[in-house]
């Protein structure tokens, strides 16, 4: 078992300063192939760092990413929320992200020690270094076949409890890996219903559970907003879909109790749809009171949709349908008070003209993030003064940060939800949605990921470009909460809904 006394002070070796120089070395060619060189004040630190960490009883090695300002930092295939949420830096620094790999075989109590000698050694390079220059994102990797766990220092104020929260986590039959932070927590699994109990047991250590995820991907749950925490019934509901025969994917998402939990289920075959279908709504999961379970099932030529116990969402008060100009009265109402007008209504006027390109105003609602998939939401508005009609869907070109425009990008129809354009008579000042979705891309130092979108309102008309950066805030009402780029690279493949009154991402 090796000795984690503190290490006597003393003056580098030679073998230390030449290893020092080739650490130098190394960081300026694996940046340089990209083509941006780390000034001397990000080198030289990330040098002292990196000497500092490998000298440390207990550390079996340290290693180091570079972002250039601007870049971002990128976890493929991993959540962008929740433990990976970005690192805070200074405009215009550059971002190092240690891993530091502690010996195999250490003891808790011992990890526990390397957690925080770390932690010493950063806080000392971090004082010398200027923010302006430098930002830090520091994890402690311990990558064991089972039991794993990564804990980001960064940000936390207990390093030792950190790696504490990690490892009782970790502990439990089938857990193959625990990721911490100073909020939040995650995992992986080898069946999700391993990881029943996880949720309360991560409470107890202070941090929200966000994801959990089996390691073939078959079953994943996650908490969409980062403020949220999934709980041991949502995590249960979704062990027990997974144990259901003929079942072979579950993706569930718990957007908060505004938004809702959503359910969705591949099935191997259409015969399996019906007895599903069946399962799900007689289950006898039991959720957390007043929460529902929207779910689709989806069979390679049939699908279903409902909610899980047959339970919908409670709906306090239908809205009265009112001309555009009047405003809507809760049914339920004291007399003299009114709700907020409800969108106006959209009669179908077989006279009313097409929408010419600038009688359609387009805008970015909002954009989101989910499960691998990236969601944004378009929205026209009819500026003409008169009833228009509008039938089809709008056509798409993204323009990157750099002010080429994204190269090869396919537009593709809706895999699910509502796919058929029908014709909408838009009355004046009124509005129509499409949506857009795509997979997450992996953006690096030298991607050029997209900072505005254009948009062909109706085939014939002139693009109009709209920045990202002038959205709507994200759907959990943070007015701060918006994107200014969007993960949509070379080569993409974009799926775009028609023009409807209302989207449904089905």
């Amino acid at each position: 078992m090796p000795s984690l006394a503190p290490p006597a002070r003393r003056r580098l070796s030679l073998g230390w300063r030449l290893g020092g120089l080739a650490v130098v070395a190394l960081l300026l060619t694996a940046v340089v192939v990209e083509g941006n060189r780390p000034p001397s004040t990000v080198v030289d630190p990330v040098a002292q760092a990196l000497a500092g960490l490998r000298g440390l009883p207990g550390v079996a090695d340290a290693d180091v990413r570079l972002t250039r300002p601007g870049g971002g930092p990128r976890y493929d295939a991993l959540v962008t929320d929740g433990v990976d949420a970005e690192p805070a830096r200074e405009p215009g620094a550059w971002l190092a992200t240690l891993t530091v790999e502690p010996r195999s075989g250490l003891t808790t109590a011992e990890a526990v020690e390397v957690a925080e000698r770390v932690d010493a050694v950063m806080e000392g390079v971090s004082a010398r270094t200027p923010a302006g220059n430098l930002g830090w994102d520091v994890w402690l990797h311990d990558d064991a076949a089972v039991h794993a766990t990564e804990v980001r220092l960064t940000g936390t104020t207990d390093p030792g409890e950190a790696v504490s929260a990690a490892r009782s986590l970790a502990r439990g039959d089938g857990v193959l890996r625990v990721r911490v932070s100073a909020e939040h927590a995650d995992a992986v699994v080898v069946r999700a219903v391993q990881a029943t109990g996880l949720a309360s047991a991560a409470a107890r250590h202070g941090r929200h559970l966000t994801w959990v995820v089996t390691d073939d991907g078959r079953t994943d749950v996650r908490a969409v907003f980062p403020q949220e925490a999934l709980a041991d019934p949502i995590v249960e509901l979704a062990a027990a879909v997974e144990l259901v025969p003929s079942v072979t994917r579950v993706a569930l998402s718990d957007q908060g109790d505004q938004l809702g939990v959503s359910l969705d289920v591949e099935v191997a075959d259409d015969a399996a749809t019906d007895r599903v279908d069946r399962w799900l709504r007689a289950s006898d999961q039991a959720l957390s009171a007043g929460r529902t379970v929207s779910y689709e099932l989806r069979a390679p030529g049939r699908t279903s949709s409902g909610y899980v116990r047959g339970v919908e969402p409670e709906r306090p008060w239908e809205a009265v349908p009112v001309e555009p100009s009047e405003p809507a009265v809760r049914d339920d109402a004291a007399a003299g008070s009114t709700a907020a007008p409800v969108p106006p209504s959209y009669p179908d006027d077989p006279a009313a003209p097409a929408c010419a390109g600038g009688d359609l105003e387009p805008r970015i609602a909002w954009t989101d993030a989910a499960m691998g998939s990236r969601y944004l939401l378009l929205v026209a508005a009819n500026v003409s003064g008169r009833p228009c009609a509008v039938q089809g869907t709008p056509a798409l070109a993204f323009r990157g940060g750099s002010g080429t425009l994204t190269a090869g990008v396919a537009q593709a129809p809706p895999s699910h939800g509502t796919a058929e354009a029908v014709r909408i008579v838009v009355p004046p000042g009124a509005e129509v949605s499409a949506g857009v979705e795509w997979g997450v891309m992996s953006t690096g130092a030298t991607s050029d990921p997209a900072t505005a979108v254009l948009v062909t309102v109706v085939p014939g008309s002139a693009a109009v470009e709209v920045p990202v950066a002038s959205s709507g805030p994200q759907p959990d009402g943070d007015p701060t909460n918006r994107e200014t780029e969007l993960d949509i690279l070379d080569g993409a493949v974009v799926e775009v809904w028609p023009w409807q009154v209302e989207h449904s991402w089905g």
